[in-house]
């Protein structure tokens, strides 16, 4: 933890918010030195010679007049430089552009989700903190698909603003003994408490196969070309957003002579592969003149396409089985790990989870833990502390809930489930239904009668489901 005291204004000398925030964050380091990555650990609070308003909205000025970014307004030309998202993330990158961003535009007002103005609204507000399919999402036409991820969060830093909390509205999560210490909670705990360890197998000669594949049908690497152009513009223009006349565009190809990178021990670090395999996939996809023409794109167009098929072939040929020793976390880890919250729209008072309070992470978790309050069926439920982790190839994996279902005949029904805006594990990034492949196999491995549930978007729907899964 770590705090910034203003005890008196500044008056000589102007020094923003922005700034002593900033000094505040570079403070983050432990005492060897290194940043800590724990935001549990790793936060700032300002206690500020004003009051939590003035505070707010002035970090939030200073913040809209550096970056031209304006809160809660959408301007026409907010996503020109939106890219769109590529089949297999390689290719040419693609925007959107100014006359598409101004139809865009055109359609948000259209489907009311801003004014003619560029205000947002409700509906936009909905669409976008929801992410549920019990909530209005974000629908755009079909000519604006292609470009949705990049509009989704384009259109999420107008609607949300920074997350600045009232530290006078922290609150210490209490245990609930009762919750913790009951039958159904340890039986829960003991079912997925144990850590295992993964082993990777995969067909080298397949992944040289399918690379060198995908080298050959990638677009063409061009030179390096450089554009510039004059325009005229007068106060009118200005003034009115009229564009101005443009008097000369250039075009021209930058033509140098470099000495060549070492592109194989460049891969070799970027993909861990052994420097014969790296030579057989560069030599017989038979791409070598673009790399001639822009050494630093092919790099990183190769290095996508190479990571792109470890990483579906990991998957793919990943086990998981038992720690020998043993190893799992320990039930007494939650009276060791003290919580702290904000009393805010996304927390759930709670009588059923070892908390009283479920501290969620979205409204789509917010709308799980009331369900899972609401239901009598539902015996004990826990929000996965952010200790307990699966480690997978692609980083750690921490799952959302961990619940006990009672049926009629008291059988009781252990699952582990994850909740997102979608329910089509399609839909998600490649990373995230990576993590959730690998967890399954996790959860399979613990050889318990546990049923791992992903992606889940609907409360009522996993409910209906969860009766089926064990029929």
């Amino acid at each position: 933890m770590f705090q910034i005291c203003t005890l008196k204004e500044s008056k000589g000398t102007y020094i923003s918010r922005r700034q002593e925030i900033g000094r505040g964050l570079r403070l983050c380091v432990n005492q060897e030195g290194d940043r800590v990555e724990d935001y549990s650990v790793n936060r700032l609070t300002v206690m500020a010679n004003e009051s939590y308003s003035e505070f707010v909205s002035g970090l939030q000025s200073e913040i809209e007049r550096d970056t031209n970014i304006r809160f809660g307004i959408v301007e026409k030309h907010s996503f020109a430089n939106v890219k769109r998202a590529g089949n297999d993330n390689f290719g040419e990158t693609i925007y959107i552009g100014y006359d598409k961003s101004e139809d865009l535009y055109r359609y948000l007002v259209k489907e009311e989700y801003i004014t003619e103005k560029g205000n947002v609204t409700d509906k936009l507000k909905i669409a976008i903190d929801s992410e549920a399919e019990s909530y209005e999402s974000l629908k755009l036409d079909k000519e604006f698909i292609d470009f949705y991820g990049g509009i989704y969060e384009e259109l999420k830093k107008r609607v949300k603003s920074y997350e600045i909390k009232d530290a006078t509205k922290k609150k210490k999560v209490q245990l609930n003994k009762a919750i913790l210490d009951s039958e159904e909670f340890i039986n829960l705990w003991n079912k997925i408490k144990s850590k295992t360890i993964y082993r990777l197998e995969f067909d080298s000669k397949e992944l040289i196969i399918k690379s060198i594949e995908d080298i050959k049908n990638m677009p063409k690497i061009n030179s390096p070309r450089m554009f510039s152009s004059k325009n005229t513009i007068d106060k009118m223009a200005r003034e009115t957003g009229l564009e101005g006349r443009t008097v000369r565009e250039d075009e021209d190809r930058l033509e140098y002579n470099i000495q060549l990178p070492d592109i194989i021990t460049d891969l070799q670090n970027k993909t861990n592969l052994t420097r014969k395999t790296i030579i057989d996939i560069l030599i017989n996809s038979k791409r070598l003149e673009d790399f001639k023409r822009n050494p630093q794109k092919y790099i990183e167009e190769v290095t996508k396409i190479i990571r792109k098929n470890l990483r579906l072939m990991v998957v793919d040929g990943i086990s998981y089985s038992k720690f020998r020793g043993g190893d799992y976390y320990s039930i007494e880890m939650f009276n060791d790990n003290e919580l702290l919250t904000y009393l805010n729209d996304k927390i759930v008072e709670s009588k059923k989870s070892p908390y009283n309070y479920a501290i969620c992470d979205s409204y789509v978790e917010t709308e799980f833990a009331k369900k899972f309050e609401e239901r009598d069926e539902i015996k004990v439920y826990v929000k996965l502390p952010s200790w307990f982790k699966i480690e997978t190839p692609i980083g750690s994996y921490n799952p959302d809930w961990a619940v006990v279902i009672n049926e009629i005949d008291e059988e009781r029904l252990y699952f582990v489930v994850e909740t997102k805006g979608k329910s089509d594990i399609n839909l998600l990034r490649e990373e995230e239904q990576s993590k959730i492949k690998c967890a399954k196999k996790h959860f399979e491995a613990l050889g318990e009668k546990v049923e791992f549930m992903a992606p889940e978007s609907n409360p009522d729907e996993f409910m209906r489901k969860a009766r089926n899964v064990f029929a």
